[in-house]
């Protein structure tokens, strides 16, 4: 059997299998794991902007972790347990 049509069929069975999601809602910190080995670990924190003007300054309805933390005067924070 040839290594190139080995290849290409374990490319083609990677793409049509599920993709699994693990999330953990951390009280500080959330978690989401993927199986296709992507993991991302962020702040739980939601941030809606006070104002339209805030709103336009963002172009974003809703702003999570990182980015809700770095535009927090221009936002309303919401934790899940604070």
């Amino acid at each position: 059997m040839d290594v190139k049509n080995e290849k290409t069929r374990t490319e083609k069975e990677e793409k049509s299998a599920p993709l699994f999601v693990g999330i953990d809602l951390g009280t500080s910190k959330t978690a989401v794991v993927a199986s296709n080995g992507t993991k991302r670990i962020f702040p739980s924190v939601v941030g809606i902007p006070k104002d339209i003007v805030s709103k336009k300054f963002l172009g974003k309805d809703i702003l999570i972790g990182e980015e809700a933390l770095q535009n927090r005067l221009a936002l309303n924070l919401y934790r899940p347990m604070g």
